[in-house]
């Protein structure tokens, strides 16, 4: 009888000690763990002691399915967003209710036109497509992306007049673009040198047109990307793992036919002559084994032996024997990609061919390639 008083005893102090543990997870007992009260006071604590200011919580999300992963390896419900409010401004806070961790998105726009006005004061008249900020967490959260890159420590504060915590604690990435401008030395370029975690993309269009369209295009930190405009790029910077370097315009080359940019070395050059289209058709698989006729002459391409990379060939759209409301298709022998990127952007179709030394199969070839359209069922 005594060992059934004891296990009934000991059962019942089992079950209360886990309804206390639920009760202060998941209702307003005092453990931080899952407590919005305790969320929101601390989100509170914080941005007084960051800003100085007594900001309104709105509301407190402890989201376990919503990507909001824990601080420093901790449960799902020891972070909490916290949407704040002060003197009618709007933002958010995240909180680590166990560390009292926090990134807020307070100052993100303050930051953001100081980084503008600090590059159009040294290069002016610039056109800002892209800018983020934020601050690495201690797994690089994807929450603190998400939230447009505005997320930064509390150690990531701007007074008003120096960025230069901002540039310690936090993730800077600027693009520019300009018009006709040369990216000449200035004092912004050595301020900011060694500074890892800044990226910075100037580039100059040779109008504004040109610039127009590649914002449209979209904006990026790869120089592949700029390609597609390499044509109507005058100048460009970039600035990245605490290093500046002046690009400057990409170096195209005329083939007579066409003009091309050697990307792996921009010094290098080929020969190009003309061959019959069909001899480098014959046998070309295409995509669906649609039926297809050449709109361009073949062409020969012989780079030099060594080369090894990309050929970019921009091939002018106005050229009357290409039609205009057709798809048109690049068809490459001896390429590595039988049948590479032939993207049609404004003034030209930018063909990307690969390039392999100057050996396919085991032997010496050159490269073939000429321009095709299907043929439709009417013709």
């Amino acid at each position: 009888m005594k060992k059934k008083n004891i296990t009934v005893i000991v059962l019942f102090v089992f079950l209360v000690t886990c309804g206390i543990v639920i009760y202060h997870k998941y209702s307003g007992g005092s453990s931080p763990v899952g407590n919005k009260n305790i969320a929101g006071e601390k989100a509170i604590a914080y941005v007084e002691d960051k800003y100085g200011i007594k900001a309104e919580v709105t509301d407190v999300r402890f989201d376990t399915h919503g990507g909001l992963a824990p601080l420093e390896g901790g449960g799902m419900d020891d972070t909490a967003m916290v949407d704040m409010e002060y003197d009618g401004k709007q933002f958010l806070v995240w909180i680590d209710v166990m560390t009292d961790k926090g990134y807020d998105n307070y100052q993100y726009e303050e930051i953001t036109q100081a980084f503008e006005d600090k590059i159009n004061s040294a290069i002016p008249d610039g056109t800002l497509v892209y800018i983020s900020c934020w601050s690495s967490g201690y797994h690089d959260h994807s929450a603190l992306v998400k939230n447009d890159g505005g997320m930064v420590t509390k150690e990531a504060y701007y007074d008003g007049k120096d960025v230069s915590k901002v540039m310690d604690n936090a993730n800077v990435s600027l693009i520019i673009y300009y018009v006709d401008t040369e990216f000449s030395d200035c004092g912004f370029f050595h301020e900011i040198e060694g500074c890892k975690d800044l990226d910075i993309e100037l580039v100059s269009f040779d109008s504004e047109e040109e610039l127009e369209r590649a914002k449209n295009t979209g904006y990026y930190f790869d120089e592949r990307d700029y390609l597609d405009n390499a044509l109507h790029i005058t100048d460009r910077w970039e600035f990245h793992a605490g290093k500046g370097e002046h690009l400057g315009k990409y170096n195209i080359k005329d083939a007579g036919y066409f003009l091309y940019y050697m990307e792996n070395d921009e010094e290098a050059e080929m020969t190009v002559s003309t061959m019959g289209a069909y001899t480098v058709m014959n046998g070309h698989k295409f995509f669906r084994d649609e039926p297809h006729e050449p709109v361009t002459p073949g062409y020969i391409l012989k780079a030099p032996d060594d080369y090894f990379g990309h050929i970019i060939i921009f091939y002018p759209t106005d050229d009357p024997s290409i039609p205009k409301d057709k798809h048109v298709s690049a068809v490459v022998k001896n390429g590595s990609d039988p049948d590479p990127l032939c993207k049609r952007s404004g003034d030209h179709f930018m063909i990307d061919i690969s390039h392999t030394k100057g050996e396919y199969n085991g032997e010496k070839d050159y490269i073939k390639f000429c321009l095709a359209t299907e043929i439709t069922a009417d013709q």
